[in-house]
């Protein structure tokens, strides 16, 4: 009789990696005059364009990390951010949550939420999927009107955590192997 510890005990883990899904994420927020509540700082969320028929296919900007080897979870953010919405956001190293999420849709795994910063009502004002890019639609709301969009649950209570996480001025630093990762002085 094999047992799950035997299993484990004899897998080549290099071999044959076990079979998981990490998200990366960015929470990034907009600067508009009018807001007077820290709760309804306007999100900025997309509509992924894979299977966008599907409920709960609204999110935060980013994706899977995992494609390029040498990258970091922060670098992929930066990069799926820029490709996908043609925007440099002042996405920082500090992760404002990780979410585990058990198989349900996808591959079991984590979500990386990092601290995409604020940008300037003029900018948020540019931002649209580019072609191609994966993205089908680009919305900004406040979460008191995340029901005007189908998001679910998972992603909604996410979004607010990352962002009680942003006002308390509480987070993570990403590092690796020890050190902090830096922001190249082109991107700061």
């Amino acid at each position: 009789m094999t047992t799950d510890t035997d299993d484990m005990v004899q897998r080549d883990y290099k071999a044959k990696p076990a079979t998981s899904r990490h998200g990366t994420h960015a929470l990034i927020t907009v600067a508009y005059d009018v807001v007077s509540v820290p709760e309804e700082e306007p999100v900025v969320l997309v509509l992924k364009a894979f299977e966008p028929e599907k409920p709960g296919r609204w999110g935060l900007p980013g994706g899977s990390w995992g494609r390029y080897p040498e990258e970091t979870p922060f670098d992929t953010v930066r990069r799926l951010v820029e490709a996908r919405l043609g925007i440099v956001a002042p996405i920082s190293p500090v992760v404002l949550g990780v979410d585990w999420t058990p198989q349900a849709r996808f591959a079991p795994g984590m979500n990386y939420i990092f601290d995409g910063g604020v940008l300037p009502a003029a900018s948020a004002e540019q931002i649209r999927p580019v072609p191609g890019g994966g993205y089908a639609d680009v919305r900004i709301l406040p979460p008191s009107r995340f029901s005007e969009i189908d998001i679910d649950h998972a992603a909604a209570a996410r979004i607010s955590l990352a962002l009680a996480q942003r006002r308390s001025r509480a987070g993570v630093l990403m590092t690796m192997r020890g050190e902090l990762i830096s922001i190249p002085a082109s991107r700061a």
